[in-house]
This record gives structure tokens, sequence and C-alpha cells, in this order.
């Protein structure tokens, strides 16, 4: 009798080895600024991957098999090749001062949306203080930053504030010298939404005294911290990460459903009473909370953490 052997998926391992890679390359201060960024952009080229390992891995032909691992490591060092030489270390020098002051006033706004869009490095959130500001706070320009691009659109009292880095910016994740960083405070009057996209890095959100109603965070590689609202009525946190660590706080009183989502990683809680209901984690004051946050938390590799 003929036994079908079975041919180990070569997907997952080719993913764990580059990123493996990747990191200590980045550590050594090996990879151009903009690597991250340019490489999440092709994000879809994993599922041209997970196709050549479907197509390839049920023939029954040993040769077909080592053919489609062959063209999946093609593949993906090609992608890794092309993201390594598209960056341009010497784009974007920014001859002036290293630091600069960002400030946009609320003006008739009665709610806001703020995004924001970096490639590489850091950013901070907090509460303005008795301020009419929508938003202040500073950029830390890395060596090879450009100037942030700033806009502001106000239509029936709904106001957009958008803060991205500039054409060109080069940041990297290892060496101090080379993280840009934005330390940003926002408006407490107005409910908020507030949207951030980066490649890789680091966000510190202390939504403590913010109203942010909807809240949402694509990260590729690196570590998200949100302390969740206290006094924004029914709120939704939605963060999306491939490879990092999320960890959520959330304030005295606030109810909190979490439904968490991971490949290779592990989910805690700590200091708050919850309880398993389905797919979703649910803190036992929930129902009867004035305030209360839905929290998604979607990661392929890492750790969920919530106290």
């Amino acid at each position: 009798m003929n036994e079908k052997r079975h041919r180990p998926g070569v997907l997952g391992p080719l993913i764990l080895i580059s990123i493996g890679v990747l990191l200590l390359l980045n550590q050594m201060g090996m990879l151009p600024g903009d690597f991250w960024w340019s490489l999440w952009r092709y994000w879809p080229v994993i599922l041209i991957l997970a196709g050549i390992e479907v197509l390839f891995g049920a023939s029954g032909s040993r040769w077909l098999y080592l053919l489609g691992v062959l063209l999946a490591i093609a593949v993906l060092g090609g992608l890794i090749g092309y993201a390594i030489l598209r960056g341009d270390s010497t784009a974007g020098v920014r001859p002036s001062a290293d630091t600069e002051t960002v400030s946009q006033a609320l003006q008739d706004a009665d709610r806001a949306l703020v995004n924001l869009r970096m490639g590489a490095g850091e950013i901070r959130l907090g509460v303005i203080e008795n301020s009419p500001n929508l938003a202040e706070g500073r950029v830390d320009y890395s060596k090879r930053s450009s100037k942030v691009v700033e806009r502001f659109d106000l239509r029936s009292g709904r106001a957009e504030w958008t803060l991205s880095s500039g054409q060109g910016s080069s940041s990297m994740l290892a060496g101090e010298d080379l993280n840009e960083r934005w330390d940003l405070k926002l408006s407490s009057r107005v409910p908020l939404e507030v949207d951030i996209e980066m490649g890789a890095g680091k966000v510190a959100a202390n939504l403590k005294d913010v109203k942010a109603s909807n809240v949402d965070i694509d990260l590729a590689v690196g570590d998200v911290t949100v302390t969740l609202p206290a006094s924004a009525g029914t709120a939704r946190l939605t963060v999306k990460m491939a490879v990092g660590e999320i960890t959520i706080i959330a304030p005295a009183g606030v109810g909190l459903r979490v439904r968490p989502s991971k490949l290779l990683g592990s989910f805690e809680v700590s200091g708050l009473s919850m309880s398993q209901s389905g797919s979703y984690w649910v803190t036992d004051n929930y129902a009867t909370a004035a305030n209360k946050v839905d929290l998604r938390a979607e990661l392929v590799i890492g750790s969920i953490k919530v106290r």
C-alpha cells in the first residue's frame, strides 16, 4: 500500500528566520533607515508565498516541492534585497535644528480626528493642560529626518489634523541618535479619533484624560503601550502588529472587553477581574460601567498584556 508522505510547511519557518536575521542586522545598524517602512508596504507578498506553499506542497513530486521552496526563498530574498537597496541613507538630511515645536489650534471644532504617520521611531501621547489647541508638542528629528508635514482641515465642526514624516525621512531602531521622536499632547475638550500608522518603533499613548472614542494603531514591528481613556463613554481601540508587545492599562472603574488574536505568543491579564466568554475576555463591571472600551488586539508574534 502506498503511504502519502507529509510535506512540512516552509512559509512559517522562512518568515521566522527572516525576521530574526533582519532584527539582528537592525541591531548592528546595517539596515537603511526607511527599511522597515519600505518592507511593510509589500506585505501582500505573504499571500504569494502562501500560494506557492499550497501549490507545490500539494504535489507528490519531491522535485516540485524543492522547486517551490527555492521559489519562495527567491521571492522573499528579492523583496528584502529590494527594500534594502531602495533605502537612501543620504536622503532627507536636515541642515536646520534637530528639534521643532508643532501646534494646531482647535478653532471652532466640536470633534476631531488626529492622524499620525511615522516611518520609524517613537510616538508619545498625553493630554494638553488648559490650552485652546487641538494638539501641541515637540518633534525630535533624527540625523537623516526630513521636516514633518502638517495638514489641517475643518468642516461642519469636525477638525482633521495630520502629522506625517517628511518625504525621504530615514530613521532606525538601533542607535539613540538615529530615532525620530514625537512628544505630543492632545486636547481633552472635545471627542477625538486617533489613527496611528508606523513601520517600526514604539508607541506610548496615555489617553486617560483624553476623550478618545475611537483609536486605531497599526505598527509592523515594535512595542505599543496604551492607557485607556477614563471618561470617554463607550470607546473602541484596535491595535494591529506583526511582531512585538502590546500592553493595555485600564484605569480604575473602566469596563473592558478584549478580543485578542495571536499566532505565536501569549495573552496575559494581571490586576483585573476578567472572565472569558467565547473569543472575548470581559471585566466583571463591563455591563454596568459608565465608561467602557472594546479592544481588539491582533498580533502575529509576541505578547498581549492587559492590566
